[in-house]
């Protein structure tokens, strides 16, 4: 058993000692309150504090863990969550500042490429792409032509198409690579299904800039991974079909 675990195993086993005599609700509730929470904010400040050396006494999700909600001693009383109503739950997580973008997707370079982006590029791919509002309204709310709103958004995605096309090549080309598969397995490197339908469907349309960049030499080949997409998106049609039950035409011929 590693360190962080045993010390997670001995601080869940002295809580469970702790409340084995609480049985009042409201005792319970302040006692978590009181001690529970505090050594939770203080466990998360340490982590944070460590961050940087990439370690940390113990994982905080072990404490999901540790406090069983079917377990009668240590489970964490209901009230603490009265305060925050789930239909309000997108005001909580996600942001209404154009400026936190990049907060919104988890892929690394997107979010990085997003972070480059002018603020008004930002406002326009909030609104637009996040909030499907249509670049009209938008134009008509500034009082400014519809195309100076579209124009603007379209170079914006058109941009990010063309920086983020390399790198997916260079995912697909190491995941499929059998001197870096390992590697890009363990550090969890891989295409998804949309990132090759973009390769195979507009990726010739984002190459000419790369031709006259700092990667100039290097080849950025489309085939692999059409080729690869082509095949795959076949067999999801045989496997559609397949499953799609025959029409009584079908069965009596």
């Amino acid at each position: 058993m590693k360190k962080r675990d045993r010390q997670m195993a001995l601080w869940m086993e002295q809580k469970r000692e702790e409340l084995k005599d609480i049985t009042d609700g409201k005792e319970r509730l302040a006692y978590f309150q009181k001690t529970v929470l505090p050594e939770m904010s203080e466990l998360e400040q340490k982590e944070q504090r460590t961050w940087d050396e990439n370690r940390a006494d113990f994982s905080l999700h072990v404490l999901d863990r540790g406090f069983d909600r079917k377990d009668k001693i240590t489970a964490i009383p209901r009230f603490l969550g009265d305060d925050c109503d789930y239909r309000d739950l997108d005001e909580l997580v996600f942001s209404k500042d154009p400026a936190d973008i990049h907060h919104l997707v988890t892929d690394r370079t997107l979010c990085y490429l997003l972070k480059q982006c002018t603020d008004r590029q930002k406002e326009l791919l909030f609104y637009i792409d996040v909030h499907r509002v249509d670049g009209t309204e938008i134009a008509e709310a500034e009082g400014i032509p519809p195309r100076n709103v579209t124009s603007v958004h379209a170079r914006t995605l058109d941009d990010i198409r063309t920086h983020i096309l390399p790198v997916i090549l260079l995912k697909f080309k190491l995941e499929r690579d059998p001197k870096w598969q390992s590697i890009a397995s363990e550090r969890f490197i891989y295409t998804i299904y949309e990132e090759r339908f973009f390769c195979a469907t507009q990726g010739k349309n984002h190459l000419k800039y790369w031709e006259h960049s700092y990667f100039e030499g290097i080849n950025f080949d489309l085939k692999p991974i059409t080729e690869h997409f082509n095949a795959e998106t076949k067999r999801k049609r045989i496997a559609i079909r397949k499953q799609k039950p025959k029409s009584d035409d079908e069965n009596n011929g």
